[in-house]
């Protein structure tokens, strides 16, 4: 599925279920994602009818989804905006943008490697325990069940976790 349906899907979810809320009243429109597609905050604004005076990408790796949030809170705060819609989707096995730095620092080119870096980083500056990973992890595959648009519905408990091989 295009990430622009993935956008729209959920976007139109937002406006059937959210009472007083319509496409008249969005002033802004984010899209906060690591897909490579261009103009995704342009299109979503098109494709869902909504004519926003803002409207733009936030493209920032890990951290496109808090910056989007940063930005929209921004706008209202400033006075620019009254009503901000932010849509954020990614697709899984899409590595999103590879950057020349990252071809630069060698096969590090998928999130899997950035996220085993931080962590093994965050271990060694927090004394994080393997377990206290597992909790979290169990935890969040715990709340994905009910979850219709997770990656992921499987249940996995804290010592399936500690007993899994290591990826990275």
């Amino acid at each position: 599925m295009p990430i622009e349906s993935l956008l729209l899907e959920s976007t139109k979810n937002v406006f059937d279920t959210t009472r007083n809320l319509s496409q008249d009243i969005v002033d802004g429109v984010i899209v906060s994602t690591n897909d490579n597609s261009k103009y995704l905050g342009a299109i979503l604004s098109e494709l869902s009818g909504i004519k926003p005076k803002i409207s733009h990408t936030v493209e920032h790796l890990c951290s496109s989804g808090t910056s989007a949030v940063i930005s929209g809170f921004s706008y209202i705060a400033s006075g620019l905006a009254d009503v901000i819609l932010i849509a954020g989707a990614d697709k899984i096995g899409n590595p999103g943008q590879v950057l020349e730095w990252d071809k630069s620092r060698g096969e590090f080119n998928h999130p899997i490697y950035w996220a085993s870096m931080f962590t093994k980083a965050h271990k060694r500056k927090f004394n994080t325990t393997e377990e206290e990973l597992a909790i979290v992890s169990a935890k969040n595959h715990k709340q994905a069940i009910d979850n219709p648009n997770a990656y992921s519905h499987k249940p996995y408990t804290i010592s399936e976790i500690m007993n899994s091989k290591n990826v990275t």
